[in-house]
C-alpha cells in the first residue's frame, strides 16, 4: 500500500519494462453555412477538415512531436491589452498546446523582461499547415529543442509570384556546466519566398555563489 514510502529499508524492483511513448490525437471539423436567398435558406459553405497530432518518445529523454493541420479552435482567447503610448508592439503569450509544451527550453539567460520578452515567438506561426518538434536531452549535458513549421498565409497576403506559405525554423542548444550553469545558442528563421528574417545568438548563466549568478545574452 502507500506505507512503503515511510519504510526505512532497501527496496528492489524487478521486471520493469520500458514502453515507447506513442500518442496519436486526430481531430475532425465540419463547417456548414447557409444564407437567405430568393427561395429561402441556401447553402453557401460546406467544408470538412481533418487534422492529426502525434508524439513519439525517441528515447526516455528525447521527444518528437508532429502535427498536420492542427485544430486550435478551443484555445482560450487573449486578454485585452492597451497599446496607448507604447514604443514596442504588444506581446501576446502562446496558448496553443503544440507550441506551449516544452516552451521553457527557449527561455534565455539575462532576460530583463523588457520589450525583448521572447527570442522564440511562436505566435508568428499563425496557421500552420504542418509542424514538427524535437526536444529533450541528447546526453547528460547536452539538450536540444527545435521546431520546423510551414505557415499558411492569408489569400490576399502574398504577392502573385510568391508562395502562399512561409517556412519557420527554430534551433536551441544548451550545454550544461557545473551546477546550474550553462552555455547555449539560438537560431530562428522565417523564410517567405525571397524575403527572410533570421536571428542568431548565444546566452549563458554562470553560478558565482549560492545566491548569485551572472546571466548574459547577445542576439543579432
Amino acid at each position: 500500500g502507500p506505507n512503503f514510502l515511510t519504510q526505512n529499508a532497501p527496496m528492489q524492483f524487478t521486471d520493469i519494462e520500458h514502453y515507447t511513448l506513442l500518442e496519436l490525437l486526430p481531430d475532425a471539423t465540419y463547417n456548414h453555412q447557409e444564407a437567405r436567398g430568393p427561395r429561402g435558406l441556401e447553402r453557401t459553405t460546406g467544408r470538412g477538415d481533418f487534422g492529426l497530432t502525434g508524439k513519439l518518445g525517441v528515447t526516455s529523454q528525447l521527444t518528437f512531436d508532429g502535427t498536420y493541420n492542427p485544430d486550435f479552435s478551443q484555445i482560450e482567447a487573449d486578454a485585452g491589452q492597451v497599446d496607448v503610448n507604447l514604443r514596442y508592439a504588444l506581446f501576446y503569450p502562446e496558448k496553443r498546446p503544440f507550441f506551449l509544451e516544452g516552451r521553457d527550453s527557449f527561455n534565455f539567460a539575462g532576460a530583463d523582461y523588457g520589450p525583448l520578452q521572447s527570442v522564440v515567438h511562436t505566435r508568428t506561426i499563425v496557421n500552420p499547415i504542418a509542424g514538427v518538434k524535437l526536444s529533450g536531452k541528447l546526453t547528460a549535458s547536452d539538450s536540444l529543442a527545435t521546431i520546423y513549421a510551414v505557415d499558411e498565409l492569408p489569400g490576399d497576403d502574398p504577392a502573385p509570384d510568391a508562395p502562399g506559405y512561409a517556412q519557420v525554423a527554430v534551433l536551441r542548444y544548451k550545454r550544461a556546466l557545473r551546477g546550474d550553469s550553462y552555455l547555449g545558442g539560438f537560431y530562428t528563421g522565417r523564410e517567405q519566398g525571397d524575403a527572410f528574417n533570421r536571428v542568431f545568438g548565444a546566452d549563458g548563466s554562470i553560478r558565482v555563489t549560492g545566491a548569485s549568478n551572472i546571466g548574459f545574452h547577445a542576439f543579432g
